[in-house]
């Protein structure tokens, strides 16, 4: 098999794995929601902006004609949508402040993408994006406790960024690569940062332990 057809046939192949791996991106935080029954270290902000990255990347998938775009992000729209709804009751929170982001910013998105083309709406996408996961940063960096937080999801988001960035480069796909490329970074500083406030946290509560015995 010839180089250039191999890599042509690896491409879609690399696409529907970042695909897959994106609609699966929240179920660890619903497992762990279950588990823990504690949403300590979990910022609301985070999830607000992955309904909103969701739901555009559905429409954006659609506009395009990209299967891979579209399908997962629909999967992933509906099980963010169900973290968010089980954050804010564990949370108390009023359904206005909650929904009233998500749906204002996925439809200035929407109309920045049909209006302006790939690169603004790129740009419209990455400033929640990037807001969530700064959020997240400084919520785990800020916590006493980070007990809520799932690190099985931020590891999968960190592959599936990378994958869509793996995928986006050789097919061109501009509003792709300029948003995954700066976010793998901050998944990159966010997972890091909560494996150390997890270290942190179980070497205290032995600690704790120790002196309690």
């Amino acid at each position: 098999m010839k180089k250039g057809v191999l890599v042509v046939s690896v491409i879609p192949a690399i696409g529907w794995m970042a695909a897959l791996c994106s609609a699966v991106i929240a179920l660890p935080q619903a497992i762990r929601f279950v588990r823990s029954r504690s949403s300590a270290g979990v910022s609301v902000l985070i999830w607000q902006t992955t309904v909103v990255g969701s739901l555009c990347w559905t429409a954006h998938g659609l506009t395009e004609g990209v299967v891979q775009i579209f399908l997962p992000n629909a999967i992933l729209g509906v099980t963010a949508v169900a973290v968010l709804g089980q954050l804010s009751r564990m949370r108390g929170l009023a359904a206005a402040g909650v929904w009233m982001l998500p749906l204002v910013w996925t439809a200035a998105s929407v109309t920045v993408d049909l209006a302006f083309g790939p690169f603004w709406f790129a740009a419209a996408v990455f400033i929640p994006t990037a807001l969530g996961l700064l959020s997240q940063w400084r919520e785990i960096l800020r916590a006493s406790d980070v007990g809520g937080v799932s690190v099985t999801g931020l590891a999968i988001n960190l592959i599936c960024q990378s994958l869509w960035l793996v995928y986006a480069i050789p097919s061109g796909e501009v509003a792709v690569i300029s948003v995954a490329t700066p976010v793998v970074l901050l998944i990159v500083g966010t997972l890091g940062t909560l494996l150390i406030r997890r270290r942190e946290q179980a070497g205290i509560e032995t600690a704790e332990l120790t002196v309690a015995a």
